[in-house]
């Protein structure tokens, strides 16, 4: 495939939607991408911006509120050489599923030679960016740079930032990867 563009204007405003990328590889030379969308969503396993079995896909300039489990901001199963960067995500919790490490902001399984960077990424009480072997192999050969990656939880005694030792700013699980400047 040449080039798929799922491009939004200033008012794109997308409620539990996901756009998904599945089995497509775009040409090295001009990526297909996903950018100036905003997304607010609340509906359990359903990411945002899902990418599986995919290739030279750029993920950029989006903004994703989330509070479902498992509805990652974006989401790489198997996939490869995509680009994730200059994105603004923020995953809580609310309701009765208080499982918030069910809420990584960038999760990747089995993906590989990918480049996450220049995200700001927000979480309550889960990993940021997390490359999981969690139902997944290891993600291997990825470079994960200048994101900056935060807490919304708080002391109830302190009212310090206090996330639980669960929450790693970028939590990796695979072989070679480069992780600098977070």
């Amino acid at each position: 495939i040449d080039l798929i563009a799922v491009l939004g204007s200033e008012i794109a405003f997308l409620t539990n939607c996901m756009v998904k990328f599945e089995n497509v590889t775009s040409n090295p030379d001009s990526h297909s991408f996903v950018s100036n969308l905003r997304f607010n969503t609340s509906i359990e396993m359903s990411p945002c911006v899902y990418l599986l079995g995919s290739s030279y896909i750029d993920v950029f300039n989006n903004n994703a509120y989330s509070t479902g489990a498992n509805s990652n901001p974006t989401f790489l199963v198997g996939s490869s050489y995509c680009n994730v960067h200059d994105n603004i995500y923020e995953t809580t919790f609310t309701g009765y599923m208080n499982m918030s490490w069910k809420r990584a902001g960038i999760l990747l399984g089995e993906s590989h030679y990918n480049n996450i960077y220049s995200n700001h990424v927000t979480v309550k009480d889960s990993n940021p960016i997390y490359l999981t072997t969690y139902g997944y192999e290891k993600s291997n050969y990825n470079v994960i740079f200048n994101n900056t990656v935060t807490t919304s939880a708080f002391s109830e005694e302190t009212g310090l930032r206090n996330p639980s030792a669960w929450a790693y700013g970028v939590h990796i699980m695979g072989d070679y990867n480069q992780i600098l400047n977070n």
